[in-house]
């Protein structure tokens, strides 16, 4: 289930990311956890971040939700995976980061 937590903007969130968000929730969603959203445009994020053109989102760690070993390593490695070459998924400190930023050239 996709959830987004209370005060964050979703406005001008790009269709590439969402699908992306879709797919990491489907991921989280068969390990027991919910996919919150916990920032968009909205907050603070470094400078150049797609966060600012609707491209990034920051989402709960799946580990917040269910207290299995490695559980927020095993949803990065099988979204990755799902993702593919267009997105970019990283583990943060407390939230996976998703951006849209395809740097294959996907014709060959």
């Amino acid at each position: 289930m996709i959830l987004i937590k209370p005060g964050v903007d979703i406005r001008g969130i790009g269709t590439e990311v969402s699908f992306g968000v879709k797919i990491l929730s489907d991921v989280m969603w068969n390990r027991g956890a919910n996919c919150l959203i916990t920032a968009c445009r909205d907050g603070k994020h470094m400078e150049g971040s797609k966060h600012y053109i609707g491209d990034a989102v920051d989402v709960r760690l799946a580990s917040r939700w269910v207290t299995s070993p490695n559980v927020d390593v095993a949803v990065l490695n099988e979204a990755r995976e799902a993702l593919g070459l267009q997105f970019d998924l990283v583990l943060e400190k407390d939230h996976f980061h998703l951006e849209f930023d395809p740097k294959k050239d996907l014709t060959s």
